[in-house]
């Protein structure tokens, strides 16, 4: 089992170098890696509704290492990625659009959170079973956890969403998100591996409520 993670670790490493982006490495590399995993059949879309609003405020933090690299000119300084983002009202709202893109931005700031601090209770709780990026996220965390790795920066903005309908309970929200470079280290300083961040980056989000229960069903990258 260590060993299958270890060259699961390293797959993932290797596509986040080539891509620069944790976001895009995640839902290609991790998913891809998971094919054998049960997966979420989505239904037979009814209506489509389109929002877009801005993330939540960043905390502020204090003064972080320079940025070996720049995406569009975003200041991802003011993220402070050791406080978990707001929990949303929409948690404990019925199924509607607006909730779910509620959920799907929260979802999304919780991965470099998870990431960093590697408290994954959060996001374990949003991810349904047949979630294969969901899963695979967290064995990758639960890896860094084993081997001592620490992740520094990775912040994710998430620019913009869009809503589509699938049933009264199932929503897909597309959504636009940069992500700051970021870089994992070993126990003993050296580095692992090293992402350049992304730009602008395209992902469709899966959203669930079943029985009054929100989780992310889906990520996976268009």
């Amino acid at each position: 089992m260590r060993a299958a993670r270890t060259a699961h670790r390293a797959t993932h490493h290797g596509a986040r170098r080539a891509t620069g982006a944790v976001v895009i490495a995640t839902t290609v590399a991790l998913l891809a890696a998971c094919t054998d995993g049960a997966t979420h059949e989505r239904p037979v879309p009814t209506t489509i509704t389109t929002t877009s609003a801005p993330s939540p405020t960043p905390s502020p933090t204090p003064e972080s290492t320079p940025t070996p690299t720049s995406v569009s000119g975003l200041d991802f300084s003011d993220i402070d990625l050791t406080v978990p983002p707001p929990r949303p009202a929409a948690l404990d709202e019925g199924p509607s659009p607006e909730a779910a893109d509620a959920i799907a931005r929260y979802f999304m700031l919780l991965f470099p959170y998870m990431y960093v601090t590697h408290d994954t209770s959060e996001f374990k709780t949003l991810s349904h079973p047949t979630c294969a990026f969901c899963q695979a996220s967290l064995d990758l965390v639960q890896g860094f956890i084993d081997d001592d790795v620490t992740t520094e920066r990775g912040a994710h903005i998430v620019h913009n969403t869009s809503v589509k309908t699938i049933s009264e309970q199932y929503f897909v929200v597309t959504m636009t998100v940069s992500e700051d470079w970021s870089r994992e280290t070993g126990p003993s300083g050296e580095v692992i591996s090293e992402g350049d961040g992304a730009d602008h980056a395209v992902l469709e989000v899966d959203v669930y409520n079943e029985d009054g229960i929100w989780t992310i069903a889906a990520v996976t990258h268009p």
